[in-house]
């Protein structure tokens, strides 16, 4: 019984040393970039310093979000079973919260899922420049300011004029929580 035992410990550790030898874990360094901000880089791949040398970032090629006004201001409010939801101005979900008791950070605050410092669920970007400057200078407009979804399922239409574009988002948030 003890050979056997022996034999599975080690064969377990043959195979996570052998695990570990063909699946290296990527493994972070800082690196120092102009004007002395610090970032994590992982070892999986080259970094490029495309300050100094004249190659141009991958992030280039992606249209930037100009600047705008605050995320504040509220288009139009859905409330769930689970949740409540805002709408800011640019057809984007500003703010999560979630309702149950259990969801309250160490102050007693409700939890609010959406990070206002990433991009926000249903923004929308336009390869156009143009237009997606647009895009962030035009507001929504909303077919009604507050939905009520808490027994059954309640629809929003989202609809942003931008010249000879019209974008529509048509948004159906469910009791459960999840929304089309």
């Amino acid at each position: 019984m003890n050979k056997r035992l022996l034999i599975a410990i080690v064969l377990s550790f043959t195979v996570l040393i052998g695990f570990s030898y063909l699946f290296p874990q990527p493994q972070t360094k800082t690196v120092k970039t102009q004007g002395n901000v610090t970032k994590e880089a992982s070892n999986t791949a080259p970094v490029v310093d495309s300050v100094n040398k004249n190659i141009p970032s991958a992030s280039s090629n992606t249209p930037k979000a100009p600047q705008h006004k605050a995320v504040g201001e509220v288009l139009a409010k859905v409330s769930t079973k689970r949740y409540t939801i805002t709408l800011d101005r640019l057809g984007r979900i500003s703010s999560a919260v979630l309702s149950d008791d259990k969801y309250r950070d160490k102050d007693g605050k409700k939890l609010d899922l959406i990070d206002r410092s990433k991009i926000m669920p249903l923004e929308v970007r336009f390869k156009d420049t143009k237009l997606n400057e647009d895009a962030f200078k035009i507001d929504y407009t909303a077919s009604t300011k507050e939905i009520n979804a808490t027994n059954a399922p309640a629809s929003i239409t989202l609809t942003q004029k931008l010249g000879d574009v019209i974008f529509t988002k048509k948004l159906t948030f469910y009791p459960d929580g999840h929304y089309d």
